[in-house]
C-alpha cells in the first residue's frame, strides 16, 4: 500500500464548470491538498466562512456573483479578509488581470493556456514559496 501524500494545505476551488472542477479537485487531492469545492459565489462564501482555506482558486465568471464580488465579500469578514486567492479564468483581458492584482491575487492563470498539471504545479509552487 502506498503512503498517503503529506497534507499540503487547504484549497477552496470555486469553479462552475463541473468537468474542470472535478479534474482539478482530483489532481489537487492526489498531491495531498485538502480540497473543498463550490460551483458559485454564494456556496464559496459559505464554504470559506465555515472552514477558512489557505488558498482560494477562483474563476471570475460565476453564476449569480462574480469572482470579484466574492473577493469583496470575503474581504469584509474578519476570518476571511486575508485569505490569498489565485485566479483561474477564461479571460486573458489585461483589465481583469490588473483588477485581480489590485485585489491581491497571488497568481492569474488562463484556462485555455494552462493544463490541469500546470495549474497544480502553480499552486504547489505558491505553497512552497509562502
Amino acid at each position: 500500500m502506498a503512503d498517503a501524500p503529506e497534507k499540503q494545505g487547504a484549497i477552496l476551488l470555486v469553479e462552475d464548470d463541473d468537468f474542470l472542477r472535478d479534474i482539478l479537485a482530483g489532481e489537487l487531492a492526489k498531491e495531498g491538498f485538502a480540497v473543498a469545492v463550490a460551483p458559485d459565489g454564494e456556496k464559496a462564501l459559505a464554504a470559506a466562512s465555515a472552514h477558512v482555506p489557505d488558498l482560494i482558486l477562483l474563476d471570475l465568471v460565476l453564476p449569480g456573483m462574480s469572482g470579484f464580488e466574492l473577493i469583496a465579500k470575503l474581504r469584509q469578514q474578519e476570518a476571511t479578509a486575508k485569505v490569498p486567492f489565485m485566479v483561474l479564468s477564461n479571460s486573458a483581458e489585461r483589465e481583469n488581470k490588473q483588477e485581480s492584482v489590485s485585489l491581491g491575487a497571488v497568481g492569474y492563470l488562463v484556462k485555455a493556456e494552462s493544463t490541469p498539471p500546470e495549474i497544480v504545479d502553480a499552486i504547489k509552487a505558491w505553497f512552497a514559496a509562502r
